[in-house]
């Protein structure tokens, strides 16, 4: 859009199955002006800068490094989905050369999740926030480029009821690491989460790790 300013649409076209034909999926959508490279500004809908696998795999399986993804990373709106993949809201990210690497950060302030008890799917919303609570995701990462060798650390959310009401279902908060080292044709890829769910009505809190 100009020297500064750049737009990004995805779409994905999915059969739904069960003979309902196909329908049409807004994935991602944001608008971003850079100020520079160490200071970046953008708002809309985005993956969640959670690990190194959902900031680089999206929806083109054939781009994909694997068959399929990773499970426990599987889309809010599938079967197993069991945390928000995507974010809606501002980011402010940016790059920072760093002695002979690179390092990077990702820091968004997004409408908080909700969930269809019906389907039993997490709800992204686009258009609102079902109450005060803004979800958070703070994503650090460094690159070292001689051995290339990457590393990320990343932290986040709150999810409510339903689309309509204010009343907290779950506090989730999750964070992890993710580590990346590639040397010529050969990389290994490695990911660690820590998901810790609260419900407000009882007080129970689970955790998980995958």
């Amino acid at each position: 859009l100009g020297e500064h300013t750049h737009a990004f649409m995805e779409f994905v076209y999915e059969d739904v199955g069960n003979g309902e034909g196909f329908i049409i999926d807004l994935e991602r959508l944001w608008v971003k002006y850079a100020m520079a490279k160490a200071l970046q500004f953008s708002v809309g809908r985005f993956h969640s800068p959670i690990g190194y696998w959902n900031k680089n795999f999206h929806h083109g399986t054939l781009i994909q490094d694997t068959a399929s993804r990773p499970f426990f990373l599987d889309f809010e709106d599938g079967e197993a989905g069991v945390l928000p993949m995507h974010s809606v809201g501002l980011k402010i990210d940016g790059q920072v050369p760093s002695g002979q690497g690179v390092f990077s950060y990702n820091l968004i302030f997004a409408n908080a999740s909700s969930l269809d008890a019906a389907k039993n799917e997490i709800l992204v919303n686009n258009v609102f926030d079902p109450g005060n609570k803004k979800a958070g995701i703070l994503n650090v990462n460094y690159e070292y480029t001689p051995i290339g060798l990457e590393v990320g650390l990343f932290h986040e959310n709150t999810i409510y009821l339903d689309g309509t009401t204010a009343t907290t279902l779950y506090d989730q908060i999750f964070s992890g690491i993710d580590f990346r080292f590639t040397h010529s044709k050969f990389y290994l890829q490695a990911e660690w989460f820590t998901i810790n769910n609260e419900d407000e009505a009882t007080g129970l809190s689970l955790d998980s790790n995958a």
